[in-house]
């Protein structure tokens, strides 16, 4: 499969896929899934070691955050933050949406979330 027939099979699967989810078997979803990491896997042969290599970054960054949490709550408070990944405390506030004074692993997911979109809008 061309690089183009892919972007093209990508872009519509975007604009169908409410639509598409509906009507499509588990089956098919399981079939047209391992069709695209094929294609991944052809088109970009480091794609097995990027994904081990995105794989132990969560794990590292999941244990930073687990030693970090001194309370076990669940949460960053802003002092578990400064004290044990000053680099995160830096953003506090911005990770922080409801201003409860905590970071929690939901904020931490969609602070994740908005910056892959800022870096998806540089490229």
């Amino acid at each position: 499969m061309t690089h183009t027939k892919f972007m093209f099979l990508i872009l519509a699967m975007v604009v169908t896929a409410p639509a598409m989810a509906e009507s499509r078997s588990s089956a098919d979803q399981r079939s047209l899934r391992g069709d695209l990491e094929d294609y991944s896997r052809d088109a970009y042969p480091d794609h097995e070691q990027v994904e081990a290599r995105r794989h132990e970054m969560r794990e590292r960054m999941k244990k930073r955050l687990h030693e970090a949490d001194q309370d076990s709550d669940g949460t960053l408070s802003r002092e578990e933050a400064n004290q044990h990944m000053p680099g995160l405390a830096r953003h506090f506030d911005k990770i922080d949406r409801n201003g409860d004074g905590v970071i929690s692993r939901e904020e931490m997911k969609e602070a994740r979330q908005r910056m892959r979109e800022m870096r998806d809008k540089q490229r």
